[in-house]
Order: C-alpha cells, then structure tokens, then sequence
C-alpha cells in the first residue's frame, strides 16, 4: 500500500488557499488588537468547510487591512466585536450618519452625500483604517475618505 501523499487528499489545494488567508486575516488582526485569536485550525477547517477558490484568495490577499477588518467589524460577526476593537468601524462623527449604500456597505454620509470636508484621496493618499476612497465615477482617480459604520 503506497502512503498517501499531501496531494492525495481532496482538501489539500483548499487547505493552502485558507492558510493563506489566515495568515493575512492574522497579519491584519493586529491593526485592531485581536492579532492570535483565531485558532489557525479551526479557520481553515472552517474555510475549507465554507470553500474557497483561487480567485477568491487572490482577491482576498490583494484587500488592504482595512478593508478586511471592516469587512469582520461590520459583518454581524460576534467574534470581531466580542474580541477586538472595532469602534473605528462603527460610530459616525457629528454631522454625518450611517447609511446603506448599494454595494451593501453602510457609510458615515451628511444627506446621503460624502460630507464636503471629507479628506481628498487617490492612490497616493490613502484613506486611514476603517475607510473608503469614495470616487465620484469609474472615469476618475481622486475621491475622498467615507468612514464604514455599522447601521
């Protein structure tokens, strides 16, 4: 009987996409306090489990670690918000509210518009963690920084 080999088993290619996204979703922990909270084998049998496919990793890999921890504080995940600090992902400052936008992210708006002292973003100013570079259309390249927020 010949041993069975890593590539024999029918999760290992899915088992490498997840462990790759538990290393970046770990890495980005950290931005919000919680960086090794997450047992490695429970989230990728998890992920494995829920399948993934290399698009999806990619994908994944190329978010910033504000995009990915707003996407864990804003989903109703009871572990990002029993275990790590999403209160930047989560209230709006004066004047502005938080409202649903088409895409399914929810937004700090003033009016359902991004507020006018919003700070000017493009690919060489960032927004800072727990926001979004809004751009008025596809055709340009400057926009400014919304805050997420939990409706």
């Amino acid at each position: 009987m010949a041993a069975c080999s890593d590539d024999d088993h029918p999760f290992s290619e899915s088992a490498a996409l997840c462990n790759d996204v538990y290393d970046r979703t770990d890495f980005c922990l950290a931005d919000i306090g919680c960086q090794g909270s997450v047992s490695r084998g429970t989230y990728v049998d998890q992920c494995v489990y829920d399948g993934i496919t290399r698009a999806a990793r990619d994908t994944f890999l190329a978010s910033s670690c504000a995009e990915i921890n707003a996407g864990g504080c804003l989903a109703d995940s009871s572990f990002y918000r029993s275990n790590c600090d999403c209160v930047a992902y989560t209230l709006c400052g004066p004047g502005t509210q938080c409202a649903n936008q088409v895409d399914g992210d929810a937004l700090c708006l003033d009016d359902g518009n991004v507020p006018a002292s919003a700070p000017s973003c493009d690919s060489g100013n960032l927004c800072p963690a727990g926001w979004v570079c809004a751009v008025p259309n596809p055709q340009t390249t400057t926009g400014r920084c919304v805050q997420f927020c939990i409706p």
